[in-house]
């Protein structure tokens, strides 16, 4: 599982063994600290954007390194909303299935 929040993007990874409980293997936790990098009108500045897709690319690297099959990546924040028409940033490693969800 990928989180990729407003201050921070967070890789849990567990061994999903059929008929047991989920098994931690490794967690990454990084800062991105989007949320003080964006603006009143839901502007990202640049250099937080570079952050993200570094979090999210070392990630994708480590969740490889482990061999897992589905990462599944979520967006959360600490802000409601990213605009007065909502946004989406797209960010993604390969093999990511894409979820989307907007908060109101």
């Amino acid at each position: 599982m990928l989180d990729i929040g407003s201050r921070s993007v967070h890789l849990k990874i567990a061994d999903l063994a059929p008929g047991g409980p989920p098994e931690p293997v490794t967690s990454l936790k990084q800062s991105v600290r989007l949320a003080e990098a964006t603006d009143r009108q839901g502007v990202i500045q640049h250099d937080a954007i570079r952050r993200l897709v570094g979090a999210v690319t070392e990630s994708a690297a480590v969740a490889a390194a482990h061999h897992v099959d589905d990462l599944i990546p979520f967006a959360t924040s600490a802000r409601s909303g990213a605009g007065p028409n909502g946004g989406t940033l797209a960010v993604g490693p390969p093999r990511c299935r894409p979820m989307t969800h907007t908060f109101r």
